[in-house]
């Protein structure tokens, strides 16, 4: 049975993303099979961290193998899980959150932190561990994630949970951590992400067994409490249903056909009853059609903390027997409409500051032609008085003799 046995979701301490380093000949494994095997699935160019001429093909090097191009770029740029959190969760989210910035008000982390994950790390032991910005963003996700675990009871003994796209496992430590009774599954098409997790999760997580496809480990959640396999392997090696598939900002960076592959993927095996947690952005590189499933029942779609782009949704869904399509576009209406009317009030604020910026204008205009005005004024009274003009000459000239 699931249930939260702790509060500190990440035992990483400063240093830890440094220590794990490059496994060249597990990389040079993994590219190999990706290179084989993978077809459409494998991870569009920007994605595959080698340095190339970006209208190539990364598959289709013709003077030299994908594995040496991956080696040598990856052995340069990539050699260690602190140098790809920029590719993972982004220049901002990689940055070291203080203590100051967990004093700061955060209204919707105090909201949606039922766990009470927030408040305990702050108040406990809080400098020793390597805390990122990203992590903020951490703590909301894990706790939506198990209240919406909580819901579904169709299932007898360990909650599963498949994620797709979890970089160097973010997601899978805090679950693993801060609950029991969850098996974890991660798939992926990045050669990186893959051999990152993997070592990143073994290191984080000692007292859980980590599983990966390529060390010849048999794909058994009896055996392993959190297994990663290339998403090219995954559907014929699986032979389970899980309560909760996630997504979290992987979607938004790839092509229609895998957006459609994958949102079908997790159709075919989510159980009846559970939950999708998808989070992408929708106006980012990916910005086709969204073919969410008739009979996905969506019961969240709004903004957070984590949306950097305008159109940046947290979805969660219920897999049901029924078609939800008019509830589902119902929702759909209501988070547009919110974002109808946050666009509306930006371009009313700018207009207010446009029309300050004009009336300053106008004022500096009015002062510089109150002192014209005042300049002719004297020189008009001077031209007037040419006596007094006279005199007042002859008043300085005496002074100087």
């Amino acid at each position: 049975m699931m249930q939260v046995v702790n509060k500190q979701f990440t035992n990483r301490r400063p240093g830890d993303f440094e220590k794990i380093s490059l496994d060249r000949e597990l990389l040079k494994k993994i590219v190999e099979d990706m290179r084989n095997n993978a077809s459409f699935l494998s991870p569009l160019n920007h994605w595959h961290l080698v340095e190339k001429d970006e209208n190539v093909d990364a598959l289709e090097v013709p003077d030299s193998s994908v594995a040496d191009l991956y080696d040598q770029s990856m052995t340069e740029q990539y050699n260690s899980a602190e140098k790809m959190l920029d590719a993972w969760i982004g220049c901002t989210g990689m940055q070291e959150l203080s203590k100051e910035d967990m004093g700061a008000k955060n209204n919707f982390i105090d909201n949606v932190d039922v766990i009470g994950i927030f408040d305990f790390i702050k108040e406990n032991r809080f400098e020793e561990f390597d805390y990122k910005a990203r992590d903020l963003d951490t703590i909301a996700d894990i706790n939506m994630i198990y209240a919406g675990l909580e819901r579904i009871s169709s299932t007898v003994g360990d909650k599963l949970i498949l994620e797709l796209g979890g970089g160097y496992g973010r997601i899978a430590e805090a679950m693993m951590n801060i609950t029991e009774g969850v098996k974890y599954v991660m798939i992926d098409a990045v050669p990186g992400s893959l051999l990152y997790a993997y070592k990143y999760l073994e290191k984080m997580l000692p007292n859980k067994k980590v599983g990966l496809y390529y060390l010849d480990e048999e794909f058994d959640l009896d055996k392993y409490d959190v297994y990663i396999i290339p998403s090219w392997h995954f559907e014929k090696k699986n032979n389970y249903k899980y309560d909760c598939c996630i997504n979290i900002a992987s979607m938004e960076e790839m092509g229609q056909e895998h957006v459609d592959y994958y949102l079908d993927l997790f159709d075919r095996v989510l159980s009846t009853d559970g939950m999708l947690y998808i989070q992408n952005a929708h106006d980012y590189v990916f910005k086709g059609e969204w073919k969410f499933k008739k009979n996905w029942e969506r019961v969240l779609m709004a903004n957070s903390p984590a949306s950097w782009t305008e159109y940046f949704p947290t979805e969660m869904f219920r897999k049901r027997n029924k078609d939800y399509t008019r509830w589902n576009q119902c929702i759909l209406a209501g988070y547009e409409y919110s974002l109808y009317e946050k666009r509306c009030l930006k371009e009313k604020i700018n207009d207010m500051q446009n029309e300050i910026w004009r009336l300053q204008y106008a004022e500096s205009e009015l002062e510089r032609c109150r002192k014209e005005i005042e300049e002719l004024k004297k020189k008009t009274e001077e031209s007037k008085n040419p006596e007094k003009k006279q005199e007042k000459k002859g008043y300085l000239n005496f002074w100087r003799k």
